[in-house]
């Protein structure tokens, strides 16, 4: 049974290109298996773009061009399964039941500010 490697970070927006392919080149090269992005900035008419550069899935809940956004990426070939999913339209969270190397998972990205209104 092999380790799998998270990771949870928030981007502040990958919007610009050559920010998002550097992030995109170090979660690579650091060989994570599952990462979960906050504050995504992204937009529907954007995801085949991300998808293309990232090379494996990604899950996203939308936010707007300035703000929230979540997205879930997923190493290019892990062995996934997903069972259950649910995606906030207010870009806040996705949360998904998987199998991973035939191991369950119950996963959650989530972005909440501390000075919601």
């Amino acid at each position: 049974m092999t380790n799998l490697k998270f990771l949870s970070v928030n981007v502040r927006g990958l919007n610009s290109t050559i920010k998002r392919r550097n992030i995109f080149r170090f979660l690579r090269n650091n060989h994570y298996d599952v990462i979960f992005l906050q504050e995504t900035y992204s937009s529907k008419e954007m995801e085949a773009v991300w998808k293309n550069e990232w090379g494996g899935n990604i899950l996203f809940s939308h936010g707007s061009k300035h703000s929230k956004g979540v997205a879930v990426l997923f190493k290019t070939n892990l062995d996934i399964q997903i069972d259950n999913l649910e995606i906030d339209t207010l870009g806040r969270y996705i949360f998904l039941k998987c199998k991973i190397d035939e191991r369950e998972f119950s996963l959650l990205n989530v972005y909440f500010p501390n000075d919601m209104k």
